[in-house]
């Protein structure tokens, strides 16, 4: 029975060392936060855009999920300078050169930083229904 015990603590403690929050606790922010292109860069978004790799071994054949919390413009996490007039969109890219491409890899958005096939699209306005619920794609 130890044996199972142990076993069982050591796969639960391994899954939430494999799993990896953004933000993180060190960050101290509850929320990323991408601004409205119109949006004074001082805020600290020079560029209105973030990209993220997630890189899936070969070999996994589990299903993999992207789940994005609260994707729509406006309502309990948004910041609103002036009205919600903002779109924000979200794309998966996969395939070659998705994360190899040197565009991909630069601070700033140009050239061929969408690079790969595109997997996924969606685009939230001010939306209830995402407020405050995840979207899954």
């Amino acid at each position: 029975m130890k044996i199972v015990f142990s076993l069982i603590l050591i796969l639960s403690l391994t899954t939430k060392a494999f799993s990896q929050p953004i933000p993180t606790t060190e960050e101290n922010i509850p929320f990323l936060v991408t601004f409205g292109g119109q949006s004074e860069t001082k805020w600290g978004d020079d560029d209105f855009c973030q990209v993220f790799f997630v890189l899936i071994p070969t070999n996994y054949i589990q299903p993999f999920y992207i789940r994005v919390f609260d994707p729509d413009c406006g309502g309990q996490f948004d910041e609103a300078k002036g009205t919600f007039n903002t779109k924000t969109s979200f794309s998966i890219y996969g395939g070659k050169g998705c994360y190899t491409d040197p565009d991909s890899k630069n601070t700033d958005p140009k050239g061929n930083y969408k690079a790969g096939n595109l997997l996924a699209t969606k685009t939230f306005a001010d939306e209830s229904k995402y407020d405050n619920n995840w979207y899954t794609f």
